[in-house]
């Protein structure tokens, strides 16, 4: 990338962060993606051989179309599809795989699911892109589908979202020789811990007598953390395009701020990403110059801008899955909301030595602006349940308000955030 030899060091900066901004937000996606975690498991072979291992954890859509094994942690990989093994396991939290042929509307085909229940009916998970569901196998080994059927239903001129809870007459029907369960039943949710209980209640109804396993891992759907922090940073201001700032040279503003960030994952889908909310408040001092020196004269302006600002931020982060201390990326966009603002200007008019000083009016430049952001930083266990984190980011940004069309202006801001995850 080449810039003008007339380009200022803002100009470079601001370009230089721009490009920084898209590049990492390419290179973050890929990473996401792409990134494996190898953990201890096994195979077991169509022959019923078990053969010990490292299997790569992908959150769930990916585990349940391949099983990337190797051997050691420094071995080749071999990717197993659901017709060359009877199934695997990881070690540590008990997710098991195991082929199973699939026929619905949505997926038919050899594909792995998760093993939830093992007894006198067992309970299966499947799960690709677009869809998901439950199914429960008896001795026959049918696997019956348990879903919900969302329809719309109109009634003359107003129409009415209408959910079919199907899976709850298929549960009666399943267990049928259990009677007693249908309060249970019918209080059943699509999830696998209310599945798994009921599923168990069953078995310990017709087979007391007869163990039953639990594969399910304890992860939760979605897990939601809370986190405060603060925040000190430097932004860059630059005003161009038929604009009374147009020109002026702004001093760094660096000051704190204070905010609250809400971070949303999905373990069972990949417990590596996050998807961030959060908010900022922030006040900015920014302080400007502009000289114009003709033959006859020299025009000093000064400019003060003081404002309150509110930063809203949604990214997607990736923290590396393990260790006490984990390094994590982020990037994303954010928007810039002014809540108010206190504005001074002054004009130094000099010629042939006599200096006349006036006050003027300085026109705003917008309220809205937003752009893109980059970060990165670590996170650690503090105590119990509490993280602390903290981290490095850099944005840049433009104006879109609508009663500043024409006018160009960017801010780039640099900053430090540290706080805790509750």
């Amino acid at each position: 990338m080449s810039l003008p030899l007339n380009c200022s060091g803002l100009e470079r900066l601001t370009v230089y962060i721009r490009s920084l901004c898209v590049f990492s937000f390419l290179l973050l996606a890929s990473t996401l993606f792409s990134q494996s975690d190898f953990r201890s498991a096994y195979v077991i072979t169509l022959e019923s051989d078990t053969i010990y291992g490292y299997i790569d954890f992908r959150g769930e859509v990916r585990n349940m179309r391949v099983c990337a094994f190797k051997a050691s942690l420094d071995g080749v990989v071999k990717e197993y599809f659901p017709e060359e093994i009877t199934g695997y396991r990881f070690v540590d939290d008990g997710k098991f795989f195991i082929s199973k042929e699939v026929h619905t509307d949505w997926v038919n085909g050899t594909v792995f699911v998760e093993f939830l229940f093992k007894g006198i009916a067992n309970l299966y998970f499947y799960r690709n892109l677009l869809q998901s569901a439950y199914f429960i196998e008896k001795d026959d080994g049918e696997l019956i589908e348990l879903n919900e059927e969302n329809r719309e239903v109109k009634q003359g001129s107003r129409r009415f979202r209408h959910r079919n809870r199907r899976y709850i007459g298929l549960l009666n029907y399943t267990f049928q020789e259990s009677p007693e369960l249908q309060n249970d039943i019918r209080k059943t949710t699509l999830s696998h811990r209310s599945l798994v209980n009921v599923t168990r209640k069953y078995h310990e109804i017709v087979c007391p007598d007869d163990d039953c396993i639990v594969f399910e891992a304890k992860i939760p759907t979605f897990k939601v953390r809370f986190a405060p922090f603060v925040d000190m940073s430097m932004t860059y201001l630059k005003i161009s395009k038929y604009h009374s700032l147009d020109g002026f040279d702004f001093d760094p503003s660096i000051r704190p701020g204070i905010g609250l960030g809400l971070e949303i994952a999905m373990p069972r889908l990949n417990e590596k990403l996050s998807v961030c909310l959060s908010g900022q408040y922030k006040e900015d001092y920014l302080y400007g110059t502009r000289e114009i020196i003709s033959p006859y004269h020299t025009e000093k302006n000064f400019v003060h801008l003081y404002t309150q600002n509110i930063y809203s931020k949604l990214g997607l982060k990736y923290t590396y899955p393990t260790g006490r201390v984990r390094p994590e990326v982020i990037a994303g966009f954010y928007h810039y909301y002014l809540l108010n603002r206190d504005t001074e200007g002054s004009k130094d008019f000099v010629y042939q030595g006599v200096v006349t000083s006036n006050s003027v009016e300085v026109e705003y430049f917008g309220i809205n602006h937003g752009g893109f952001y980059i970060g990165a930083g670590v996170t650690g266990k503090l105590f119990y349940n509490i993280d602390a984190f903290a981290n490095v980011y850099g944005q840049y940004g433009r104006n879109f308000s609508v009663d500043k069309i024409f006018t160009k202006v960017e801010m780039t801001t640099f900053g430090l955030s540290i706080g805790l995850k509750l």
